[in-house]
């Protein structure tokens, strides 16, 4: 798992995996929702339209589902909106 990603705890609420911003208005998520034992849906979002959905029977797939889109972003020139909390407004 990537450093950036934060692991879902044992709650079974739903989870920010991570949250990217690319320029000063776009913006890139992915939630994870638990269900019953250890399985869990991931939910993604590219500039608020939902991009993907996927069922996954473990939480470890669904992370490591999530670092496979979050890394195919970051190589678009997403970043993680945790590494630079002023950049926006300095632009804006």
């Amino acid at each position: 798992m990537d450093s950036t990603t934060q692991r879902a705890g044992t709650s079974h609420k739903p989870t920010i995996l991570w949250q990217l911003r690319r320029g000063a208005d776009e913006t890139a998520s992915a939630v994870m929702f638990p269900l019953q034992q250890d399985a869990t849906t991931l939910l993604w979002w590219i500039k608020s339209n939902l991009e993907g959905a996927r069922f996954f029977t473990t939480t470890s797939h669904a992370l490591e589902a999530a670092d496979q889109v979050r890394s195919a972003l970051s190589a678009l020139g997403w970043e993680d909106q945790r590494a630079r909390p002023g950049r926006a407004a300095a632009h804006g």
